[in-house]
């Protein structure tokens, strides 16, 4: 939770008056952020850097996902105790981690310890 000292109000918080603590309410929409991204830079290039950042971010957040549900999969059957099931998981999850990882996604490290995490569980079974 939030909490500020300010004196202008903000449509994003619960104001009981001036100077007091206002909670933020994370169900608003309309944040500090979403009205400065409105915000355009007159300059071609920098217009060009906010729609190439919005398709990254797009992009890392469904490679995010994909190695979110892969690794699901490969919890899922180490949970069953179906050993042969969990090592086809493990492969598809390695090869998304490692992909996610070359190219910036994850940090390299990270990358390497979700593998070396899923593999260890594995073959513990």
């Amino acid at each position: 939770m939030y909490r500020m000292f300010t004196e202008t109000s903000v449509s994003c918080f619960s104001e009981q008056s001036n100077f007091q603590i206002r909670e933020f309410d994370h169900s608003c929409k309309t944040n500090r952020l979403n009205q400065e991204e409105t915000k355009l830079a007159n300059i071609k290039s920098a217009k060009k850097r906010v729609i190439t950042a919005e398709k990254a971010a797009a992009r890392n957040k469904a490679t995010k996902s994909k190695v979110k549900t892969l690794t699901k999969n490969v919890e899922t059957a180490i949970e069953s105790g179906d050993k042969a099931k969990a090592s086809e998981a493990l492969k598809a999850a390695t090869v998304a981690i490692d992909k996610a990882g070359a190219k910036g996604v994850f940090h390299k490290k990270a990358a390497a310890r979700k593998v070396s995490t899923l593999a260890k569980n594995v073959n513990n079974m």
